[in-house]
């Protein structure tokens, strides 16, 4: 009776897990540090970022930085599917637009600071922490 308790229980808590977490880790992540905006609202704001091709890392436009100008509708489109992974750089614009600081723990107990290049609000801006396991993305309240 107890072991049917226990399994029935754990089902239900796996259910939940998949519930809560609908898209991928990454905007899971940054929707928890997120008081206004859900995984999915999140995703369409950094796709729309995205698509208007910014200056994303130096002097560099984000489709340079994919391989070329003709590489970046088919990322965007592919990005806009809530099955597909978030990476660096969905997490350098997530910073651009919300002007926060955010720091993703590696799995070697390192840091990785993504800082917006131009501060426009405060110059102490919101930190926001993510942990990384080498392919999971997790929030750090």
């Amino acid at each position: 009776k107890y072991i049917k308790i226990f399994f029935f229980n754990l089902f239900f808590f796996f259910i939940r897990k998949i519930y809560i977490y609908t898209m991928s880790c990454l905007f899971d992540s940054l929707s928890k540090h997120s008081k206004s905006h859900s995984s999915l609202q999140i995703r369409n704001i950094i796709c729309n970022y995205l698509q208007n091709d910014p200056i994303l890392i130096g002097e560099d436009r984000f489709s340079k930085l994919l391989g070329g100008p003709e590489k970046l509708m088919p990322y965007i489109r592919t990005m806009r599917n809530t099955n597909t992974w978030g990476s660096a750089y969905e997490i350098r614009a997530f910073c651009e637009i919300f002007q926060v600081v955010i720091l993703v723990k590696t799995p070697e107990n390192r840091w990785i600071e993504f800082i917006p290049f131009r501060l426009k609000h405060t110059k102490h801006p919101q930190k926001i922490k993510l942990d990384w396991n080498g392919c999971h993305y997790e929030p750090i309240l």
